[in-house]
């Protein structure tokens, strides 16, 4: 397959909707929530919006968690796109969905940066891996070789 080829195929799989799922406690109730990935240009962006946060004092320093991602875990999740983000079945507004996750739990919160995490940034590195691991022992196109 030529790189054109390559190209074409790689822009038709990062356009394939990709859908994941996580059940939330709402008001004594499991509601769905659905989210799709975004587009790796819209991603970035979206990262880009949401600095890793930094503690105060006398020496500052990046949150250590957020410092591991790279973006803010706090509020990244809460400033999604509503147009990738679905609860129960049914499509939701900005003001809806900055309600909903502002009475989440930590547990739930956790478990919804977790999904846009692994939609966004986890499958394709659990990509490169797997394909890595295909590759071991197969003649490396490197220089160095």
């Amino acid at each position: 397959m030529d790189l054109k080829d390559l190209i074409a195929k790689q822009r038709v799989e990062i356009e394939r909707p990709v859908t994941e799922t996580v059940d939330v406690v709402l008001g004594g109730e499991l509601v769905t929530v659905v989210f799709s990935r975004l587009l790796p240009d819209d991603w970035q962006q979206l990262v880009a919006e949401h600095p890793p946060r930094t503690l105060g004092g006398d020496r500052p320093r990046q949150v250590l968690s957020d410092g591991h991602v790279g973006y803010d875990q706090k509020a990244l999740p809460r400033d999604y796109p509503v147009t990738h983000i679905a609860v129960a079945g049914e499509a939701v507004d900005v003001e809806t969905w900055h309600a909903l996750y502002d009475v989440l739990n930590t547990v739930h919160r956790e478990n919804v940066h977790t999904v846009i995490w692994g939609l966004n940034v986890f499958d394709a590195i659990r990509e490169l891996k797997s394909l890595g691991k295909a590759a071991a022992g197969s003649q490396s196109s490197s220089p160095a070789n």
